[in-house]
């Protein structure tokens, strides 16, 4: 069985881009915590691609710093990159959702960011 359940905040902004044949996917890492036995968190990031018409939808509300969960599986999939002017096939692991969930309103992403940007970096 290939199932996957995480909650993290997304630590970029998400990018909708749209293939050849016209299909949305929305492209987005997640940052992941997980309890360290020393005490300290270990952060993981995760890529994750939305598809169809849940990328679109999901497009107007995901931002960085959202808090969210999801539940879908692990895709690999191959790409090929330029490495030193030689293409090179490279297999890349994504989580694909089948289910997002909002832990927070956006508006409290927004109003965190105010703070910081108030409080300033000293």
């Amino acid at each position: 069985m290939n199932h996957v359940s995480l909650v993290g905040r997304i630590s970029n902004d998400p990018q909708l881009r749209y293939g050849n044949s016209g299909n949305a996917v929305l492209a987005f890492t997640l940052a992941t915590d997980e309890p360290e036995i020393k005490g300290k968190d270990r952060t993981t990031f995760v890529r994750v691609r939305v598809f169809g018409k849940a990328a679109e939808t999901h497009a107007n509300v995901l931002t960085k710093g959202l808090l969210i969960s999801l539940q879908g599986r692990i895709n690999v999939f191959q790409t090929e990159r330029m490495i030193n002017g030689a293409p090179f096939k490279i297999d890349e692991t994504s989580v694909v959702p089948d289910d997002i969930r909002y832990l927070e309103t956006r508006a409290t992403v927004d109003e965190r960011a105010s703070r910081k940007a108030a409080v300033g970096p000293f």
